[in-house]
């Protein structure tokens, strides 16, 4: 038996460690599915696990076929090799399950703006358009070398300057926000969303849960260390260890400055629109600080870290709140989470760099790399917003993506249930409720709660007498009636 030599052993200690932080990676799908599941209506639940499952299933096959080899070598612009994964052994099969997980996370966060309101089938073709073609495009931009933007261009004193993106802020973040934005915004907002002025109005969520939401953030923010630790390509370089270190303190640092920036900003600030501290605010603006850090964790100072995570927390709730005034309904807040931390992430970068920022760099390789990072993200943005504005788009077209008229018992049928047999029984009476209000609509009548029948007013007093009606004028046949006993909205 042939004795390892050290490289063996060092080639085998990176495969292990990279298989580990990819399985961490991959364990942030639990944690959006909770995050999810906490800020939707309880009858959506078990489709939110569904459809996290079916795009994660489809993905991994999709970027076995065809994605992997797209984001690898080639020419400039798309990878040409190892389709089916035909070459790749060792630390290639490797690299091929983290760069999967890393495209997960970032389909994820695409169908999570849409939630509620989606056909499991629409989202599974646009999964699998993502995972195969749109995201891996951008990952060999910027992280192959024979990629245009990681290729770079000729700054001072023979300088290459390369695309700074360590861990996917943009090449990861700004696509999924992006998609999400645009897919948002062709599939329109849940039923009762927004009022006939156009103001957001808080859909009532049965069984909201502050704990999953909650859960499901601390396992994001377990994945994201190992999100940028295996970023990280090659431990066996003697300044692994300095790398590693910024690379934990900074991931922790942002998430602290960007949570607690976001939280103060939205208590002191917006104090006109909410007077309280707000656990969901924090928890996102948490979330946006390690994502806007991605690209520089490992060549920035701590104190950088701090600024540029405020920065996105900042930006977070200012990009939340202006998407409402536009009328588009993202229950997560993932556009502004993503797309806002990972576009002022990839800027500032440039800035704070220690080797190459324009706040150290004392020639114009500085100003080069600003501009080359600026013209990266616009490039990135306007690819995504045109190919993910094709395919949804079309799914719209064809009535294969929204999904806006479905009952509650309709919904349990089709995924499963976490409900208990009393729950599934108040499903069946809100069931008959929706039918009937829906009727009433297409007989042209006005259908508040004074015009409904004295049985169905029995049924809504019967399963919670405390509670008392609002009054939601109908637009169509997807209105909601707010009420512990009807409320009619859509599956994911």
């Amino acid at each position: 038996m042939k004795n390892a030599t050290v490289t063996d052993i060092s080639t085998n200690v990176r495969a292990a460690l990279w298989f580990l932080s990819g399985a961490s990676v991959f364990f942030m799908q639990a944690g959006y599915a909770f995050l999810e599941a906490g800020a939707v209506q309880s009858k959506n639940t078990p489709n939110i696990f569904f459809r996290n499952t079916l795009n994660t299933l489809g993905g991994s096959l999709v970027f076995w076929a065809v994605g992997y080899s797209f984001s690898g070598s080639g020419n400039q612009f798309i990878g040409t090799e190892n389709f089916f994964l035909d070459d790749a052994h060792g630390l290639a099969a490797i690299k091929w399950f983290v760069f999967y997980v890393f495209t997960m996370t970032s389909a994820t966060v695409v169908t999570g703006a849409m939630a509620e309101r989606t056909r499991h089938f629409g989202t599974l073709i646009f999964s699998l358009f993502f995972s195969g073609f749109l995201q891996p495009v951008v990952m060999h931009w910027t992280w192959n070398d024979d990629g245009w933007l990681k290729h770079g261009v000729d700054g001072f004193d023979n300088a290459t300057i390369s695309y700074k993106d360590f861990a996917g802020s943009s090449t990861i973040f700004v696509v999924g926000g992006t998609a999400a934005l645009i897919g948002a915004a062709i599939i329109g907002p849940r039923p009762g969303r927004f009022d006939e002025y156009g103001k957001p109005v808080k859909i009532e969520k049965l069984a909201e849960s502050s704990t999953l939401s909650t859960l499901g953030c601390y396992i994001i923010l377990y994945g994201f260390f190992a999100f940028n630790f295996s970023s990280h390509v090659d431990i066996t370089d003697p300044m692994a260890a300095s790398v590693l270190g910024h690379i934990a303190a900074n991931t922790a640092l942002a998430g602290a400055s960007g949570g607690l920036t976001s939280l103060l900003v939205r208590r002191f600030v917006e104090r006109h629109e909410t007077t309280s501290w707000s656990l969901e605010t924090t928890l996102r603006g948490s979330l946006a600080g390690i994502v806007s850090v991605g690209a520089g964790v490992d060549s920035i100072h701590t104190y950088s870290a701090v600024i540029i995570s405020a920065g996105a927390g900042w930006i977070y709730v200012i990009m939340s709140r202006n998407l409402l005034k536009v009328r588009v309904d993202d229950p997560l807040e993932t556009t502004a989470i993503h797309l806002g931390g990972g576009f002022w992430g990839v800027l500032t970068v440039s800035l704070f760099d220690m080797k190459k920022g324009f706040f150290y760099e004392t020639n114009t390789n500085g100003l080069t790399l600003i501009g080359w990072n600026l013209c990266g993200l616009l490039v990135i943005t306007v690819w995504t917003l045109l190919l993910s504005g094709l395919v949804f788009g079309i799914l719209f077209c064809l009535n294969l993506l929204q999904d806006t008229n479905v009952t509650e018992r309709q919904a349990i049928k089709r995924a499963g249930t976490v409900y208990s047999r009393q729950q599934f029984a108040a499903a069946r009476n809100r069931t008959q409720i929706e039918r009937d209000t829906q009727r009433l609509s297409r007989d042209g009548v006005r259908h508040s709660i004074s015009v409904l029948p004295l049985s169905m007013m029995a049924k809504l007093d019967n399963e919670e007498s405390n509670t008392t009606p609002n009054h939601v004028p109908a637009e169509d046949n997807s209105t909601t009636i707010h009420n512990a006993g009807a409320d009619i909205t859509s599956v994911v």
